[in-house]
């Protein structure tokens, strides 16, 4: 059910955009500053996974600085299906499926790399941001997210 994400352009024909959120959140706010992001030049907005520095780390593939978790996305669905997405997200699962740990998550990162917009913590806060952050090199983003929580997953 998760890949159901690689076909929201196709699937919403009439949408230029749309805000995908998982079951699992607690929504705390208007979403309306959220769709209202100016998202024209990216495939997508969404906010840093903060532990995947550490998952990936031994793993010796796909380590990047900035890695969205794919449980709250602001899409441009008409960017998606203008550059073929969906195809391109099947392929690229097919080809590295052994070496995911969140497959459709990765997916999106990796294929989406240098046209995600970075959203503020907030829009999408874990539990493990209450775990001692201390030594998470984004400890100060993290203390402000926690502050002001708009979406907790």
């Amino acid at each position: 059910m998760a890949n159901f994400k690689f076909f929201l352009g196709n699937i919403f024909k009439n949408l230029d955009k749309i805000l995908y959120l998982d079951c699992d959140l607690v929504v705390l706010t208007s979403l309306k500053e959220l769709f209202s992001e100016n998202i024209d030049n990216y495939y997508l907005a969404g906010a840093d996974n903060i532990g995947h520095y550490f998952l990936y780390k031994d793993r010796g593939y796909f380590v990047s600085s900035f890695y969205i978790n794919s449980g709250v996305m602001l899409i441009n669905l008409d960017l998606w299906r203008k550059d073929n997405l969906a195809e391109k997200f099947i392929t690229i699962k097919e080809k590295n499926i052994n070496n995911f740990i969140f497959v459709d998550q990765d997916v999106i990162n990796l294929c989406c790399e240098n046209k995600i917009k970075p959203l503020d913590l907030s829009w999408n806060m874990h539990t493990g941001f209450f775990k001692n952050i201390s030594f998470h090199p984004r400890k100060n983003d993290i203390k402000k997210a926690i502050s002001n929580p708009k979406i907790i997953h």
